[in-house]
């Protein structure tokens, strides 16, 4: 048995490199794109050099007002 508290998750949406929600995400998937992105530019780390990044998503204008208060941003 678990102590503490529990949750209950009643949902989940998607930000991701495809896009935002699950709509976006899976219609760019049946299309078999990617959000991955290759930066093969000299001063560019080996390990950037191939990242999925994700555009046009500000977290605290878009996530819902009710959740913005439990959100901590350095």
């Amino acid at each position: 048995m678990m102590a503490g508290r529990e949750i209950v998750i009643t949902g989940a949406g998607l930000v991701t490199p495809l896009g935002i929600g699950v709509q976006e995400n899976w219609e760019r998937m049946k299309r078999m794109e990617t959000g991955i992105t290759c930066n093969c530019g000299p001063e560019t780390l080996p390990f950037l050099r191939c990242r999925g990044y994700v555009r046009a998503f500000d977290m605290l204008q878009d996530l819902p007002e009710k959740l913005r208060g439990q959100v901590k941003v350095p």
